[in-house]
């Protein structure tokens, strides 16, 4: 059951009255991703009761999983004692574990990382080797592994006496004495098995892994692409170090969305809509600065046409048009590209294809709009010779939108940059720039004519 606004109030005016026990009895009826919608809707008083509530009566650490990263890091974990922190690193998984140390200030860390239990400290040491968003920083060393050589009824008896201990068993890894990773057993395969067929019988062998240092997009699209519900990490010598579930591969899905979403515009996926206003204006400010700057140099295209425009004024009528449709055409083409190239549809070597082909699309529908526009201006302006200009400028701007939409992410991947870093903004000034100039510059070209 969801939680909705009157409960959220109600909550409000028992923290704010000190009720523990009411509100510890509500909160039992949630599940910690209703209770994590809460955060965001509390003041600073109400938050700091209701966390001193948690520490003291509930499972605080899966509910604080379901709070937005900024939310997190900036209200919750800066202000909470190396105490609590350390308490909170204690009763979560690894992997869990490590995302929260993450989201800590560097001083803090070795502190807190003295705090807690010495096997969950040395979890963390080897997790925190890894490069931030590779598969290694990802992974959770608690999973069951088994040797080759044993049947499947010991192997039912030995998943028994260590799944309390385990976070999940959808598969169960087969290793030799080194640890070298060999194959993987499905639940079901081994519940209709032979009691005494030997486990290496069973096992997928040549399975499915990634190493520690793939990136986290890589390993989401392995998940996806295999439909796995949890994918092993090996180092360079095939041995196993650990498993990503998919859970937390959904979440990296959510994050490298939610990034490329942002950078497409311009900002950073750090500023959410309850991060702090001086944060959300410093993330932004830049980007404003270069939208400023990349306007004046579409108005400085427009600038050189003053005197066509003086002359026929109609023409200030239809600039936005151009300009907005080459936009949103250069947008769809960049959102598509995007989507291929973030979910591997699409590589850096197939660009050419790709581009060619965002190009006819352009001037097929170029010409479509760009006739629909053409007639629109004859009709209601009386003018033939407008409505050609208007016809050949949608032609050639929603080609450039075709071409600079499905270029620029290619030669962002190219690069090693993020194929969204920016693109909404370099590819809507292209296309503003274009489609004044092609407009513009047609009808100066014809001017007697449309006079």
């Amino acid at each position: 059951m969801a939680i909705n606004s009157t409960q959220i109030e109600l909550l409000r005016k028992l923290l704010r009255h000190n009720a523990i026990d009411r509100v510890v009895r509500i909160l039992q009826k949630f599940r910690p991703t209703d209770i994590a919608a809460i955060f965001p809707f509390l003041a600073p008083n109400e938050l700091q009761s209701l966390l001193d509530i948690l520490f003291e009566h509930g499972d605080v650490a899966d509910i604080l999983l379901e709070i937005p990263d900024g939310i997190l890091e900036e209200d919750i974990l800066l202000n909470l004692s190396d105490e609590r922190i350390a308490h909170l690193l204690d009763q979560s998984a690894p992997d869990d574990a490590h995302h929260f140390v993450t989201l800590l200030n560097e001083e803090r860390i070795e502190g807190i990382l003295k705090k807690i239990r010495p096997s969950q400290r040395e979890r963390l040491r080897r997790l925190l080797n890894f490069p931030p968003e590779s598969a290694g920083s990802l992974m959770n060393n608690q999973m069951i592994t088994l040797p080759s050589e044993i049947s499947a009824q010991e192997a039912i008896e030995t998943i028994r006496g260590k799944v309390n201990n385990t976070e999940f068993v959808f598969y169960i890894y087969v290793t030799n004495e080194a640890g070298t990773f060999l194959g993987v057993v499905p639940i079901r395969r081994l519940i209709v098995a032979d009691p005494n067929q030997a486990i290496a019988e069973i096992m997928v062998a040549d399975p499915i892994a990634v190493f520690a240092t793939d990136d986290q997009e890589d390993v989401a699209e392995i998940v996806a692409r295999y439909d796995l519900l949890a994918v092993p990490v090996v180092d360079e010598n095939f041995k196993l170090l650990g498993v990503i579930t998919v859970d937390d591969v959904i979440d990296v899905m959510r994050e490298e969305a939610t990034e490329d979403m942002y950078l497409m515009q311009g900002l950073s996926d750090e500023d959410r809509v309850y991060s702090p206003v001086s944060k959300s204006v410093r993330k932004r400010f830049p980007w404003m600065v270069l939208n400023l700057f990349t306007a004046f140099c579409a108005a400085s295209v427009i600038g050189l046409f003053e005197e066509s425009i003086s002359q026929v004024v109609i023409l200030a009528t239809f600039m936005p048009v151009v300009a907005g449709m080459g936009g949103n055409g250069g947008t769809q083409t960049l959102t598509v590209v995007t989507r291929a190239i973030a979910i591997g549809e699409l590589s850096a070597s197939e660009g050419k294809v790709a581009v060619l082909k965002q190009l006819t699309i352009g001037i097929i529908n170029g010409a479509g709009v760009g006739i629909l526009t053409g007639l629109a201006a004859w009709l209601w302006k009386d003018n033939a010779v407008l409505g050609a200009v208007l016809f050949m400028a949608m032609l050639l701007n929603l080609a450039i939108a075709g071409f600079v939409g499905a270029a620029v992410p290619l030669l962002l991947k190219t690069l090693n940059l993020d194929p969204a870093l920016g693109g909404g903004v370099i590819v809507t000034t292209f296309t503003d720039i274009f489609g004044f100039l092609a407009f513009l510059g047609l009808a100066t070209a014809l001017l007697p004519y449309m006079l």
